[in-house]
């Protein structure tokens, strides 16, 4: 269960995602690689998450329930300081593809 469960995650933690957003382009982020150290912080819904409950229906849009509240931090900070660098809030199962189980990014 918990290993199963680390792999997949290492997996998606360490994987090339595309970002399709063309403001993006012109954001320049100048931090050397060397300085940054990394964390990956499940902060809401773990047990929806081992739970992989998928079957749950919004209210007004909004899930209390289920694979669709669960959301992670990513956090980037400075290895000597400590200091937090830069982070972002996912919620990688938000969004599901209608013709298969799979999530959508």
């Amino acid at each position: 269960g918990n290993e199963a469960a680390s792999r997949a995650l290492a997996k998606v933690v360490h994987q090339d995602v595309p970002l399709l957003d063309p403001s993006l382009d012109k954001v320049k982020i100048d931090i050397p690689q060397s300085i940054m150290g990394m964390w990956v912080d499940p902060i809401d819904s773990t047990y929806q998450y081992i739970k992989g409950s998928t079957h749950e229906s919004p209210h007004h849009g909004i899930y209390s329930s289920g694979l669709q509240c669960v959301t992670i931090l990513i956090g980037v900070y400075d290895l000597s300081s400590g200091l937090p660098l830069m982070g972002v809030v996912n919620q990688p199962f938000v969004t599901q593809d209608p013709d298969t189980p799979r999530s959508e990014e």
